[in-house]
C-alpha cells in the first residue's frame, strides 16, 4: 500500500495537533473539525467515522488517525471493504444483520435530509432488494467482501438521494398524484415499522434508538437580486422563498426509549402531512436531455483503456482546511440546481438574467448558542445564463448536478472511500486552490475578487460569443458562485469560485502537458539537460517546448480549423482587454495493442476538437491531443500597465505581461509557427 510522504505526514500531524489534547483526540475535539458534518443534530457520519478510527474507544491516537486516512486514500479494495464493514457493524459483533443494514441506510437518509434540506423517503423494498443480494440472514466479512463490488455498483447515490425529485421530474403531471400517493404509503409503512420497534422493545427490554437521535433539517433561504451592485448585504433588495420544514429535537437525551420512538412517530406523521400538501407545491420540471452515451457505456470504454496512474497529491479529507468549504459548496450547488427549472428559460435571455443572484443560507437550526463559525452562505450568479451555456454543450441540469453534488462524497464514506475529493494546489502566486469532481468532468476553482468582478461584467459578451462560436477553445465556464464564511455574526470572508469543464476529462492518462503563453522570459519548468518529464501533472512551458519540440501533428483540415479558432478566440480576448491566458495542451500516447477500443466516441462528435475520445487524433494515429485556452479572467488594468512598463524596461520584452493586442498576436503566432507541425508543400 502506498504511504504518505514526509511532507504529507507533517501536514497531517499538524492538523492532528490542532485538534488533540495530550496526544489523543476525543469525540468532541473530532466533532469540532468536521464542520457541517459535526453539527449536533447531524452526527450520523461523525459517530460512525469516529467509531472506526478509534476502534470503538473513546479517543484515538495520531497513529490511528494516519492509519485510517491511509486506508481510505490508498488502501486496497479489501481494506476499504473492512472499513465499510466496521462502518455498519457499530457494535463490533463481527457480523451484520438486516436490521443494522436497514438502520444504516435510513440513518444515512435522515442525515442527508438534515444537511441538505431534502425530503428523501427511501423505499423499504429498495433496501430489501439490496440486502437480498447477500443471500443470507447474517452477513460476516467474508461474504460482505465477496459482494462489496456488486453492492457499490448497485447503489447509485445520486438516484438514491434524489429519488423523489427524479420521479416527480420525469413523469407527466397526470402521474404525479399516483407517485405522491406511493410516497404517503411508504411513510405510513415506516410508521408501522416504528410500532413494530415498540413491540420489539417490550420483548427485548433494550434501547433501540441512539440517545442523541435528533432531527432537524438545515434552513435555507432563497433571494433573487436583479442588479450588479456592491455585494454588501445591507444594500441587497431580496425576497425570501421559505422552504417549509418541520423538525423536532429531543428535549432530554436521557428520555426513555419509548419516548424516543413516539417522537419518531410524530416526526413521520408530519412528513405524511407534508407529502399530502406537496401537489400544491410541485411544478413540472421536466428537461429532456439530448442523446448522450449511457453511464454504463462510458464505464466500458474509458475504464478499459490503458492508463498509467499519475502521482496523486494529498486528497482533501475531513480536518483539512478546505474540507468544510468544499462540502458546503457542494450542498449550495445542489440546492441551487434543484430549484432552477430549465423549461422556464427560452433561447433568448432577458437582460436582468445576467445580473440575477440567488442566495442560499446553509445553517444548522438556530438556537441561543448558535455557532456562526459553522455558517456558510452560498450565492449563485446568473444561474439561467449558465444553464443555457451548459445546454449549448448538451449538458442537462440533472447530469451537471450528478457531477458537482455531494451525493457520491457522502455515500462513498460508507464504502470506506475518500478518494473522490482530490485537490491540486495552484502553482500560481494567487494562493488559489482547485479540485476535480469525482467523475473528473469539472474543475471547481477559486478566483480573486478582481476576476469575479471581470466575469460579471464580461458575462453577456462571453455568453454571446460561446453561442455563436461553438468550436471555441475558451474555458467553458458552467457556473459562477460565492461562498460567504462567517467568523461571527458580523464578520465573514467571501470566496469566489467558478465551475469549469476539465480539458482532460476523457479518463485517458496524460503523458505530459504544456502551458503555452507565447512568452519566453522565465517560461521553463525543467532543466534543459533533462528531457524526461519527471511529473506529468506539472505543465511544461514555452522554453521546454522549444527544447523538446513536441509539435502537434495534425490533419490539414484540423490544423487549419485550430489556427482559425485560436485567432478568433484571441480577438475576443483582445477586444475585452484580457491578457495572461494560456493554451493548455495534453498529450496521450496511444497503445496500438489496445487500438480496438479506440474510436468509440464518448463525447459529442460534432465538436472537431473532441471528436476522438474527447480530443484530436494525430495524423500518424500515435497521439491524442487535448486542447483548451485557460485563465481568461486577467484584465490589463492600470496595475498591469505599470507592471508592463517596469518589466519591459528593466527585464525583457519577452515578459508575459504586455498589452492585449500584442499579447494576442504573439500568442497566436507562437502557436501557428512553433506548436503546430508545419507540413511541407
Amino acid at each position: 500500500m502506498k504511504q504518505f510522504n514526509q511532507k504529507e505526514l507533517e501536514s497531517i500531524k499538524k492538523r492532528f495537533c490542532g485538534m488533540s489534547n495530550n496526544g489523543e483526540v476525543n469525540y468532541k475535539q473530532f466533532q469540532n473539525t468536521m464542520g457541517i458534518l459535526g453539527m449536533d443534530h447531524a452526527t450520523f457520519l461523525l459517530d460512525r467515522i469516529f467509531n472506526v478510527i478509534s476502534e470503538g474507544k473513546k479517543v484515538f491516537s495520531l497513529d490511528q488517525y494516519i492509519k485510517y486516512l491511509q486506508l481510505v486514500m490508498f488502501g486496497s479494495e479489501q481494506q476499504k471493504a473492512q472499513l465499510s464493514f466496521a462502518f455498519i457493524d457499530l457494535s463490533r459483533k463481527g457480523y451484520i444483520e438486516y436490521k443494522e443494514f436497514q438502520s444504516m441506510l435510513l440513518d444515512l437518509t435522515m442525515f442527508w435530509n438534515q444537511i441538505t434540506g431534502s425530503r428523501v423517503t427511501p423505499r423499504q423494498s429498495y433496501i430489501g432488494n439490496l440486502w437480498d443480494q447477500f443471500e443470507c440472514e447474517r452477513l460476516d466479512f467474508t461474504l460482505f467482501y465477496q459482494k462489496y463490488e456488486l453492492m457499490q455498483e448497485s447503489i447509485d447515490w445520486f438516484e438514491y438521494f434524489n429519488e423523489n425529485e427524479i420521479l416527480l421530474q420525469s413523469f407527466p403531471q397526470t402521474n404525479k398524484a399516483f407517485i405522491l400517493q406511493n410516497m404517503i404509503d411508504q411513510l405510513q409503512n415506516e410508521i408501522r415499522n416504528c410500532v413494530n420497534l415498540l413491540s420489539d422493545y417490550e420483548r427485548n427490554k433494550k434501547q433501540i434508538l441512539d440517545e442523541s437521535f435528533v432531527y432537524g433539517p438545515c434552513n435555507f433561504s432563497t433571494s433573487q437580486i436583479a442588479k450588479i451592485g456592491d455585494d454588501d448585504p445591507s444594500f441587497e433588495i431580496s425576497f425570501l422563498s421559505n422552504i417549509q420544514t418541520n423538525s423536532f429535537s429531543l428535549s432530554n437525551s436521557n428520555d426513555h426509549p419509548l419516548d424516543q420512538v413516539l417522537n419518531r412517530l410524530e416526526y413521520l406523521q408530519q412528513m405524511v402531512e407534508q407529502a399530502i400538501n406537496l401537489p400544491q407545491m410541485i411544478q413540472s420540471n421536466y428537461f429532456k436531455s439530448p442523446p448522450r452515451l449511457s453511464t454504463q457505456r462510458k464505464k466500458n470504454t474509458i475504464l478499459n483503456m490503458p492508463k498509467r496512474k499519475a502521482k496523486q497529491k494529498l486528497s482533501v479529507y475531513f480536518g483539512h482546511e478546505n474540507w468544510n468549504l468544499i462540502l458546503n459548496l457542494m450542498i449550495g450547488m445542489k440546492q441551487a440546481l434543484s430549484t432552477i427549472q430549465p423549461e422556464f428559460y427560452g433561447k433568448n435571455p432577458l437582460q436582468h438574467e445576467f445580473a440575477d443572484r440567488y442566495v442560499y443560507d446553509i445553517l444548522q437550526n438556530r438556537s441561543n448558542n448558535f455557532d456562526f463559525r459553522k455558517a456558510y452562505q452560498f450565492k449563485d450568479y446568473a444561474p439561467s445564463i449558465f444553464l443555457r451555456i451548459r445546454r449549448q454543450f448538451q449538458i442537462s441540469n440533472k447530469d451537471f448536478q450528478r457531477s458537482v453534488g455531494p451525493e457520491n462524497l457522502i455515500g462513498n464514506l460508507m464504502f470506506g472511500k475518500l478518494d473522490s475529493l482530490t485537490e491540486l494546489g495552484s502553482t500560481g502566486k494567487s494562493g488559489s486552490f482547485f479540485y476535480y469532481t469525482q467523475d473528473c468532468q469539472y474543475m471547481i476553482k477559486t478566483i480573486s475578487e478582481n476576476e469575479a468582478r471581470l466575469l460579471r461584467k464580461l458575462l453577456p459578451k462571453y455568453y454571446q460569443y460561446v453561442l455563436t462560436h461553438p468550436y471555441t477553445l475558451l474555458s467553458r465556464i458552467f457556473g459562477f458562485h460565492q461562498l460567504k464564511i462567517f467568523k461571527s455574526k458580523t464578520e465573514f470572508t467571501k470566496i469566489y469560485l467558478v465551475t469549469i469543464v476539465n480539458i482532460f476529462r476523457s479518463g485517458l492518462d496524460i503523458d505530459f502537458r504544456y502551458d503555452i503563453k507565447g512568452s519566453l522570459y522565465g517560461r521553463q519548468t525543467q532543466n534543459n539537460q533533462n528531457k524526461q518529464v519527471q511529473d506529468n501533472a506539472i505543465a511544461l512551458k514555452d522554453l521546454d517546448f522549444l527544447s523538446r519540440k513536441d509539435n502537434l501533428n495534425l490533419e490539414p483540415q484540423d490544423q487549419k480549423l485550430l489556427i482559425k479558432t485560436i485567432i478568433e478566440d484571441c480577438s475576443f480576448l483582445k477586444d475585452n482587454n484580457i491578457i495572461d491566458y494560456s493554451l493548455l495542451v495534453g498529450y496521450h500516447k496511444r497503445d496500438i495493442n489496445r487500438s480496438s477500443i479506440y474510436g468509440q466516441q464518448i463525447y459529442n462528435s460534432s465538436h472537431p476538437f473532441e471528436s476522438f475520445e474527447g480530443g484530436i487524433l494525430s495524423m500518424d494515429k500515435q497521439w491524442i491531443y487535448f486542447i483548451g485556452i485557460i485563465d481568461i479572467l486577467t484584465l490589463f488594468n492600470t496595475k498591469k500597465y505599470l507592471e508592463y512598463g517596469l518589466k519591459s524596461t528593466l527585464i525583457s520584452n519577452d515578459i508575459s505581461c504586455i498589452p492585449p493586442a500584442r499579447y494576442a498576436e504573439r500568442f497566436a503566432n507562437f502557436i501557428a509557427s512553433n506548436l503546430i507541425l508545419q507540413k511541407s508543400k
